[in-house]
């Protein structure tokens, strides 16, 4: 019958649409993807540890200065870390974001951070080379400031972490209120650099003195971008040359 005829003609027709329209949708979500992997961010993650007291807030806030619109907090306007502080970061790497996290370093505080271990890419260890007797960190610090020999020891627990293997280490040097002589900070940057010569061939470390810029830390994002723990973590397949 005709009619069959016309029905069947519509059903092949209404096939014939439905498989264009499949490929369009199909096109349409690879472009998508390739668009959206052209002009992803990839996000780097980095600790800021140390003693409490050290001055681990200041180097935040110093970085927020730099690299954000909104100006981070003068030194006064600090308080002690409880918890965490952080800050999301552009123009440290190409086409990406630097996550810091400021963990509390204070001793009942320092049990949070083996969570944030596995995550991060690099680490910034600061150090006050002073002895309690205050530091960038805070208009309390007096209160709250620990040893140079208890960051030393700290430092050393942290280096050997596993989950942090492969993750650069920069140590930051606070030296601002230490009012000894330089002879005796150049002796403490010699153990802090000795600290850190026992894991050298297992992962990047630099020792740098905390100044205004912390020009230490665009080493710490350059080496952590380029390291195989990063790639890992991110999905990225390393570049060889064939």
């Amino acid at each position: 019958p005709r009619d069959w005829k016309r029905v069947d003609r519509r059903v092949c027709l209404a096939r014939r649409f439905r498989r264009t329209d499949d490929r369009v949708v199909s096109m349409f979500g690879l472009l998508y993807g390739l668009y959206t992997e052209a002009f992803r961010k990839n996000e780097y993650k980095f600790l800021i540890l140390g003693v409490g007291g050290a001055g681990k807030t200041f180097v935040l806030e110093s970085l927020k200065t730099k690299y954000s619109p909104t100006p981070g907090l003068r030194c006064k306007e600090i308080v002690p870390t409880v918890g965490l502080n952080l800050a999301r970061l552009d123009g440290l790497v190409p086409n990406g974001t630097c996550l810091f996290w400021d963990l509390g370093g204070r001793h009942g505080l320092r049990g949070i951070w083996e969570k944030y271990y596995s995550e991060c890419d690099g680490v910034l260890f600061v150090v006050a080379t002073s002895d309690g007797d205050g530091s960038l960190d805070s208009k309390d610090s007096k209160d709250s400031s620990e040893s140079f020999q208890a960051s030393l020891e700290v430092l050393a627990e942290v280096v050997q972490v596993r989950s942090l293997a492969g993750a650069p280490v920069l140590v930051l040097v606070n030296d601002k209120n230490d009012k000894n002589e330089s002879e005796n900070v150049a002796s403490k940057t010699l153990r802090l650099e000795n600290v850190l010569a026992s894991v050298s061939r297992k992962r990047a470390t630099r020792v740098s003195r905390l100044n205004s810029d912390c020009s230490g830390v665009t080493w710490l994002v350059e080496t952590a971008v380029g390291s195989e723990r990063t790639r890992e973590r991110l999905g990225i397949r390393a570049v060889t040359n064939t």
